[in-house]
């Protein structure tokens, strides 16, 4: 279902993204573990729910797709 490919851009996705929002807790020093632990879950939960519904929609229409999260092009 998923490529090693796929899995590394969703990963490093779920990093950056629970970084990016946990930041304003970490700036403050009013952080906690719980709380970004938190975040990080519920970024790996949206991501998923994206891909899947992605994944189910291609095999209905018997498609194939290659996902690619966060990626810049010029």
């Amino acid at each position: 279902m998923f490529k090693p490919k796929e899995l590394m851009h969703i990963l490093i996705a779920v990093i950056v993204l629970g970084f990016v929002i946990s930041y304003h807790f970490i700036t403050k020093n009013t952080y906690s573990y719980i709380n970004i632990l938190f975040y990080v879950v519920i970024i790996t939960l949206v991501i998923f729910v994206n891909i899947l519904g992605k994944e189910i929609s291609s095999y209905y229409y018997g498609a194939k797709i290659e996902n690619k999260i966060c990626m810049w092009q010029r």
